[in-house]
């Protein structure tokens, strides 16, 4: 242990020589302190609060009492701890706002009393000349939304995230400059999705006892929802509120130092491979608009891509980067071996070993049959000559045992009577309480929804049944549903029509989108689970009509080809060849959603073994060059841009002092990522006693690293110590804490009392002493009391 001391000595002499005070730091830097709802207010089941997946993991996964029930009582003991800060003298505190608290219901009223105690602790800051930085996601999002949709892994979040972050910046953006919309978006993906040892626990690692959750996929999946989230929580702030309020909209990444464990090229390599996972996962979408190569390259088909749009969403969503920082690590490179499964997760992918510096419809249709014939051909022709039916021509919850028994009866009777049954599981109508409790279509929860109904279909009616048709006229559906509003569930933005909900320009394509992928999964579904025992095909349903040009002009000619290609190949191309028509993606863009490489080729490609057609009208096609209505909000035949017209009549304690790895990360931001405004929003220690020597050399060294990362050019703006107080702890709970101040939580009124820590930052805040002073350290040891 001395030799290890005294190389940690000698390290810091050299890691940054001179004397480092407030005054070398330029105006307006920030120095302030740090906690988060949860492990600092306590009071979790008062005043409307309901639980957030923190409280469900905790109490889920740990022994009685470490758990954040009571944690340091902030929510009642607030304006002491402001009293604390002012002794402190810290220009900043940082907090997060309990989504759970402030929302209890997700769709329902703002609870008054979470409201104002938020109030009452800004204004309390605020009067004591102190800046709330305010962060609105720390690991704790609430746990009716993980009931409902599993939470971050659905995109149905981001506008849940964006209506809670929408009544944060109503109700505190007046006092608020600094938001913080995800805490370590990189941690909470990993450890809540990759490793399952965080909220809210989801894993398919051996060993980890987690109950539910994919590691190869589930931790992209969030990333991917953290950081649309956080983009649309940016543009709703420039839009509605920046002009007045004047604030800034920012996303944290937790980052560690890394550095290669020898000189050898392959840890090199590794090395960035790793600052690639780690960092530029988050970073490069949010600086550049998309992931790095390297991971595209690795993770392949498992990581979601952005649309056009959604990647200029993206882009430049974050007014500053949020750093939280506290360890070293070395890194060398490794080839791991997946699961037996084949299954990879986010380390494998990385594929380094990595060592911490620590322990640790009308009547009367004409008659042209040459219509459905120009249909077939043009099938044939297009795609490959599937087999082909002509169709048409002139949950959740238990299951409704009438309602089976009904199916039963009906199939047994034609079985009995030799006529075969041709089973639709979608017609149109798909239940009003998915409508109302997801929107339907429109959200990807549907896939998940209608497969499980698919299942007990295949189930329960499978024996007698050998043709499944998943969707019935999925095109003519979407239209009229998502396009028109005229037919259910009645949804469009098209002047006159009164619908009183939908977005003609983008709802049609993403309805579209999801009944192919709610089919390719029923259909993979059966193909897994029934089709050895069942033998039977399963289909999709399309309606097509016979289209021909209106005149022999060149223009109409391509207009016809191209209104096929919306009407028919819309679906039939990625169900033939795994994705759009370029004609479409050219034509429609960003709104036109994209298939991840794994959803084109190997599910929606091929999934449907016959193509159900419903035919009833020929059509003849003018080319058109419709004008977007003035908002420029295109619809589907404006994109088209044809006329149609029918022809018919119709943990470890004390981590290592190790600033160079701050600088590096700094550094490695600089140069890879354009130098982005950064506020190092938590760097801390863990440790027990209340003489916190390592602690306050600790910070001395990385306050004096930030120091060195600005004068070398880094935009580096702020810096938050984790914590300010000990507070209920992810890893550790309540064993050891970060605080400058010790909170003693066996007793009842949860008394604190500064740390030596508290004192040495209180006195470089206030301009007593210099950084890196070791006589000033030993000064405050020789003069330091619990008790003061």
């Amino acid at each position: 242990m001395e030799k290890i001391f005294a190389l940690v000595t000698i390290f810091l002499a050299f890691a940054f020589s001179g004397k480092c005070s407030r005054s070398d730091f330029p105006e307006g830097f920030v120095f302030g302190s740090s906690t988060s709802a949860y492990q600092w207010e306590g009071a979790v089941a008062e005043d409307g609060r309901k639980p957030s997946v923190w409280d469900t993991f905790c109490h889920s996964h740990y022994n009685q009492g470490n758990n954040g029930d009571i944690t340091c009582d902030g929510y009642h003991k607030y304006k002491e701890d402001v009293k604390l800060m002012v002794d402190t003298n810290l220009d900043a505190f940082r907090f997060s706002i309990s989504w759970s608290r402030l929302i209890p219901n997700r769709r329902g009223p703002v609870n008054q009393k979470g409201l104002q105690f938020y109030k009452n602790l800004i204004q309390e800051l605020v009067n004591h000349g102190i800046e709330p930085y305010v962060t609105l996601h720390h690991f704790d999002h609430p746990q009716y939304l993980e009931d409902e949709y599993e939470g971050w892994l659905n995109n149905t979040i981001v506008e849940d995230f964006t209506a809670y972050a929408d009544v944060c910046f109503r109700e505190f953006g007046n006092h608020v400059k600094f938001w913080t919309t995800v805490n370590e978006g990189n941690i909470f993906s990993i450890g809540g999705y990759n490793d399952g040892d965080s909220p809210p626990g989801r894993c398919s690692k051996p060993g980890q006892n987690c109950l539910s959750g994919n590691s190869s996929t589930e931790p992209y999946i969030v990333g991917h929802n953290l950081l649309l989230a956080h983009a649309s929580v940016s543009r709703l702030y420039k839009q509605k509120y920046k002009v007045k309020q004047g604030g800034s909209v920012g996303f944290s990444i937790l980052t560690i130092g890394f550095t290669p464990s020898t000189s050898s090229k392959d840890d090199a390599i590794a090395t960035q491979r790793a600052n690639d996972f780690f960092n530029g996962w988050l970073l490069g979408p949010l600086i550049y608009g998309d992931y790095p190569v390297t991971m595209k390259r690795i993770v392949g088909s498992r990581l979601p891509v952005f649309s056009e749009e959604e990647s200029e969403q993206v882009k430049g969503s974050s007014d500053y980067i949020g750093i939280n920082h506290y360890l070293a690590a070395s890194i060398t490179n490794s080839k791991l071996k997946p699961s037996i499964s084949g299954n990879h997760d986010f380390f494998s992918d990385m594929d380094v070993f990595l060592s911490f510096f620590a322990n640790f419809s009308s009547s009367e249709y004409d008659v042209a049959p040459w219509a459905i014939e120009a249909v077939l051909e043009y099938v044939k022709q297009s795609y490959g000559n599937p087999p082909v039916y002509i169709l048409e021509n002139d949950g959740r919850g238990s299951v409704n045992q009438k309602g089976l028994q009904f199916y039963k009866n009906l199939i047994q009777e034609l079985i009995s009577h030799g006529i075969e049954p041709h089973v639709t599981l979608y017609h149109y109508d798909h239940p009003q309480h998915l409508e109302d409790e997801y929107g339907g279509w429109v959200n990807n929860m549907m896939i998940k929804d209608f497969t499980a109904y698919a299942d007990v279909c295949f189930r329960e009616f499978g024996n007698y049944v050998k043709f499944w048709t998943t969707i019935n006229e999925a095109n003519v559906f979407t239209i009229g549903g998502y396009n028109d509003g005229d037919t259910p569930p009645g949804c469009c933005s098209l002047p006159g029509k009164n619908c009183l909900l939908g977005n003609s320009s983008t709802e049609t394509y993403i309805v579209g989108h999801n009944l192919l992928l709610a089919h390719a999964s029923a259909s993979r579904l059966y193909k897994e689970k029934y089709k050895d025992k069942q033998g039977g095909s399963i289909g999709f349903g399309l309606y097509l009509m016979g289209l021909t040009p209106s005149t022999s002009s060149k223009d109409d000619a391509i207009a016809t080809q191209r209104a096929k290609d919306f009407y028919f190949g819309w679906f039939l191309g990625p169900l033939i060849y795994g994705d759009y028509p370029d004609t479409m993606k050219r034509t429609v863009g960003s709104r036109l959603p994209v298939f991840l490489e794994e959803e084109s080729t190997e599910q929606v490609k091929g999934s449907s073994d016959f193509i159900g057609i419903n035919h009833y009208f020929a059509a003849s096609v003018t080319n058109v060059k419709f004008k977007p209505s003035l908002p420029k909000n295109p619809d589907f035949y404006s994109d088209m841009g044809a006329y149609v017209t029918y022809l018919g009549n119709f943990s470890v304690i004390e981590y290592p002092v190790a600033p160079w790895t701050m600088e590096a990360v700094l550094e490695y931001i600089k140069q890879s990522y354009d130098n982005p405004p950064v506020y190092i929003l938590e760097n801390g220690t863990p440790m027990t006693q209340q003489k916190d020597t390592h602690r306050v050399k600790y910070m001395h060294a990385y306050i004096g690293g930030v120091l060195k990362s600005v004068r070398n050019g880094s935009d580096t703006r702020g810096y938050f110590v984790w914590s300010f107080m000990d507070l209920f702890e992810l890893i550790g709970r309540y064993d050891y804490g970060y605080g400058l101040y010790s909170v003693n939580f066996s007793d009842p009124h949860r008394k604190r009392s500064p740390r030596l820590s508290a004192h040495s930052y209180s006195d470089f805040l206030k301009g007593k002493t210099s950084f890196l002073e070791f006589q000033g350290i030993k000064e405050l040891q020789r003069n330091f009391s619990p008790s003061t």
